[in-house]
């Protein structure tokens, strides 16, 4: 909870594993929005917290994993060529008549290389031959081969999530990916990295109890216009700090606000049955269940990185060359 007296302040636990990084992250200042993007009017100008709507009949959870199997540098024209093998999975959790399968998982696996580098290269691992595909990055610097893995990722996941068919599509992560959403699609945000509300507006986040979730407010960034909620899906102790328990969703602003409330009312009748625990997640109870159990899958998707590693290892001993 957030303190009354500004010149105390008191320290409390991240329920997160110290394995992770923190649940709540600081973005750089000149990257937040100012106050004048966010409008919490458009709902209602009365902040107060609002119950939860009708749960779907079927839903669709979209996450990725990815993994850097092994970095590489190499010397071209006097100057450093930095590469990266990675690889990365992305796939979805189907719920329907009370039954989770898994849908459309699969793993990619990229050569990434600064400079414009365009190679590719085919491993032998056992009996399969696995290809690393050429993704080229104009960039130098080799912290942005991790930046465009990333990205490619979510791209996949934005295009696995517009081609669902289900009542509403619980992409993990925000909907920067996702260009013109073509289905009921939410972003599910468990680290906070902005705020977003000013004091007043946030006083109510920490306030809310289980089911509950906020007015919907909207957030103006020219193509990334949206509309967010937060929701708590989890109880908290009172040793953890106040947003433990809360996630924050989102919907694309052009698919309209009628949209957007919906999907409010939908996940927050939803979601919090899925909040994983501490005995089972290290992110609980953000990490939800179904997306958990994804995660788990598509590292075993993606192959043993000691096997692929060890791989990588022998093609470089025999020569690569780009």
């Amino acid at each position: 909870m957030p303190e009354q007296d500004p010149d105390r302040v008191r320290l409390l636990l991240d329920p997160w594993s110290s394995d992770f990084s923190a649940s709540i992250q600081a973005d750089a200042e000149d990257e937040a929005p100012t106050a004048a993007d966010i409008d919490p009017t458009v709902e209602t100008g009365s902040w107060s917290a609002l119950p939860p709507g009708t749960p779907p009949a079927s839903a669709w959870f979209v996450d990725g994993v990815r993994r850097l199997d092994a970095r590489l540098v190499g010397w071209r024209a006097g100057d450093l060529v930095h590469g990266l093998f990675a690889t990365f999975a992305v796939g979805a959790v189907v719920i329907s008549d009370g039954r989770a399968s898994f849908a459309h998982c699969g793993a990619e696996r990229k050569l990434i290389l600064t400079s414009g580098g365009t190679h590719s290269t085919r491993l032998r691992v056992g009996n399969a031959e696995l290809l690393f595909k050429n993704l080229s990055h104009s960039g130098a610097n080799p912290a942005d081969l991790v930046l465009a893995l990333q990205t490619a990722m979510r791209n996949a996941e934005a295009n696995l999530a517009e081609t669902c068919s289900s009542d509403i599509v619980f992409l993990d992560g925000p909907l920067a990916y996702v260009n013109e959403p073509r289905g009921p699609i939410v972003g599910v945000i468990k680290t906070i990295h902005r705020l977003y509300l000013d004091a007043d507006h946030m006083a109510l986040v920490f306030r809310l109890q289980m089911g509950q979730r906020t007015p919907i407010f909207a957030i103006r960034e020219g193509a990334k216009d949206r509309y967010s909620w937060y929701l708590r899906i989890g109880e908290r102790r009172p040793i953890h700090h106040g947003l433990s328990g809360i996630i924050r969703l989102e919907a694309k602003g052009a698919a309209g606000l009628n949209n957007a409330l919906a999907l409010a009312n939908v996940s927050a009748a939803y979601l919090p049955r899925f909040a994983s625990t501490p005995a089972r997640d290290p992110r609980a109870p953000q990490n939800l269940t179904p997306v958990g159990a994804l995660e788990e899958h598509l590292r075993n998707q993606m192959g043993n990185a000691t096997l692929i590693q060890r791989a990588i290892e022998r093609r470089i001993s025999e020569g690569l060359f780009i």
